[in-house]
């Protein structure tokens, strides 16, 4: 996981009752070791090392009782990234509990899977799409 907590910019609201909470950009910078070490690998090398392991892991779904191809999964997840919209600006969250959730519906349902992504921030997403488009053509080639 990444260093330290998500970072989240509490603002005052004159005569409001609480703040308004927006996602805080210094924590975007915690997941470019992540992209690093993922572009460190040409997304060719990873599109053979994902079919070069796809039998193990094909075979480890099916002692899970699931009936879903690897390729089919791979190729779902990566859809789902590239499918993360790109936010610029401020992007504000509200807490109804004790986690943030977004404010904005069309956000909060994402899935889990996006709006991971969406933490890393605008750049990140931008560096992990590129990788993921090219990284998919490769796989189905």
């Amino acid at each position: 996981a990444p260093e330290g907590s998500y970072p989240v910019q509490a603002v005052e609201v004159p005569g409001a009752d609480r703040p308004r909470f927006f996602v805080d950009p210094s924590g975007f910078e915690r997941y470019d070791r992540y992209l690093d070490m993922l572009e460190a690998l040409p997304p060719e090398q990873m599109a053979l090392l994902m079919r070069d392991v796809s039998p193990l892991l094909g075979e480890a779904l099916a002692e899970l009782g699931t009936d879903v191809t690897v390729s089919g999964s791979v190729l779902e997840a990566v859809d789902q990234m590239l499918a993360v919209p790109v936010l610029r600006g401020d992007v504000e969250l509200v807490q109804p509990k004790v986690l943030f959730e977004y404010a904005d519906p069309a956000l909060e349902g994402l899935t889990d899977l996006q709006k991971q992504v969406l933490r890393m921030g605008p750049d990140n997403v931008e560096r992990l799409q590129s990788y993921l488009r090219n990284m998919r053509e490769a796989f189905v080639r």
